[in-house]
This record gives structure tokens, sequence and C-alpha cells, in this order.
């Protein structure tokens, strides 16, 4: 299974996971791929979500990649 994470349009400042959360389904095995600044925004840059072992990619790639 493969996550996907998409950035949020403009004027919202939220993100649909943080760094944290994600950690734990890395943990659980699941692949996680996050829009590229996707949590900007939400004061989490693509260095937060890589360290916790999420894969950062363009939005193309990660709408035809992703399961869910």
């Amino acid at each position: 299974m493969i996550i996907g994470i998409l950035k949020e349009p403009k004027g919202e400042n939220r993100v649909a996971m943080l760094p944290e959360q994600l950690a734990v389904l890395v943990k659980q095995g699941i692949e996680v791929m996050v829009e590229e600044d996707a949590g900007v925004r939400a004061f989490a840059n693509n260095d937060a979500y890589t360290g916790v072992g999420a894969k950062i990619t363009d939005r193309n790639t990660l709408l035809s990649s992703a399961t869910l």
C-alpha cells in the first residue's frame, strides 16, 4: 500500500498528516509519498517528512502511484 499526502489548495494552512503521524505508518511498513512542500504552511518542511521515511515527490507521480 502507498499512501499519498497532497498539498492543500491556497488559503489552507493545514496538511492531511504531519511527519510525527507518518512515522507510525512507515514503522508498520506502509510506503508514504508526500507532495513537495505539502506541509510548509503547517511548519513541516520536506526534510521533516523524509526524516521519518516518507518520499517527497511531485503531484503527478503521487497521483499515479498512490493507492490511498
